[in-house]
């Protein structure tokens, strides 16, 4: 690997970047130009972390919504399965007890 190329490219840049071309400019100027553009980062930034903000609140609220819709379920699912269990247990009563009642009149009719 030839390293020279690297290295003439990074003293080239260094080389442009203190020219005396640069340093003859108004100094002033690029403070401002940075503490402006500092300020609208800061600016972006803080906006960013009030909207992330708001959508974690959004997500939390809507987790919670989501948790309460799935108890409400639940409950009304387990109602159903009860009252599905006391209509096959008294159906299953219905039917032992004809089964009694069929029995004793067949037993009837048999000594009758």
């Amino acid at each position: 690997m030839n390293t020279r190329v690297y290295l003439s490219s990074a003293n080239a840049l260094d080389e442009m970047r203190d020219s005396p071309a640069e340093s003859e400019s108004d100094g002033d100027g690029d403070e401002e130009e940075d503490e402006g553009s500092f300020r609208f980062l800061a600016d972006s930034v803080q906006k960013f972390g009030e909207i992330y903000e708001k959508i974690e609140g959004s997500k939390r609220q809507q987790m919670v919504e989501l948790e309460k819709m799935r108890m409400d379920f639940q409950r009304d699912l387990e109602l159903q399965k009860k009252q599905i269990l006391e209509r096959a247990h008294a159906e299953i009563a219905k039917i032992r007890q004809g089964e009694g009642d069929e029995t004793d009149v067949s037993a009837e009719n048999l000594s009758g």
